[in-house]
């Protein structure tokens, strides 16, 4: 089962469309951000992103997850 951390910094990746851009909103490392992120794919047994040169491609599962981490994140803070 994936971990709330783990799915709070897959969706800023997703939200900020970047590991770069998501560590600085989660004021941790680079590595920090792609290890969690590796950590999630092996906990759910998905790709979620397609890795180009030096950016990440969102797959069709990172989509679909995506859409149920919105709803769980807006019922935490609502």
């Amino acid at each position: 089962m994936a971990s709330l951390k783990q799915l709070e910094y897959f969706r800023a990746v997703m939200l900020y469309g970047s590991i770069n851009r998501a560590s600085t909103y989660l004021c941790v490392s680079q590595p920090v951000v792609s290890r969690v992120i590796s950590q999630l794919e092996r906990t759910i047994a998905l790709k979620l992103f397609d890795r180009k040169a030096s950016h990440l491609v969102p797959t069709q599962n990172a989509v679909v997850l995506n859409r149920y981490c919105d709803d769980i994140f807006e019922k935490k803070i609502g």
